[in-house]
């Protein structure tokens, strides 16, 4: 089963590899500035910052609580583990759309 630490780290691993792929594919430099590029790579840094620091303190709030379903939703630590929840969720939700419109991107550069 995968953990949702795992699912970060196997896409800053696809992430990267599609980056030294696309660079090893270019010809040029200017070959390099597109916007499928731009796209993984702002995907890349919003899943290392929702790792490192949106995570890792939900991670001690929850240690911190013991429970995060048994404290009441007006408990400070609660109301704090709350929001980052929401924004972890909202990173989530900006990766996999910025992701679609980035596979679209790649997808319709190798038809033309």
């Amino acid at each position: 089963m995968f953990t949702l630490g795992r699912l970060h780290l196997m896409g800053i691993v696809a992430a990267v590899l599609y980056l030294l792929a696309t660079m090893a594919l270019a010809r040029s430099l200017k070959e390099l500035i597109r916007l499928e590029l731009i796209g993984v790579i702002v995907m890349l840094l919003l899943t290392i910052v929702s790792q490192q620091f949106v995570m890792r303190k939900m991670q001690v709030l929850r240690m911190q609580m013991g429970s995060v379903a048994a404290k009441s939703t007006s408990d400070p630590l609660r109301v704090q583990f709350d929001r980052l929840h929401h924004v972890s969720a909202d990173i989530e939700g900006a990766v996999l759309l910025i992701g679609l419109v980035t596979l679209f991107l790649t997808v319709r550069s190798y038809r033309l």
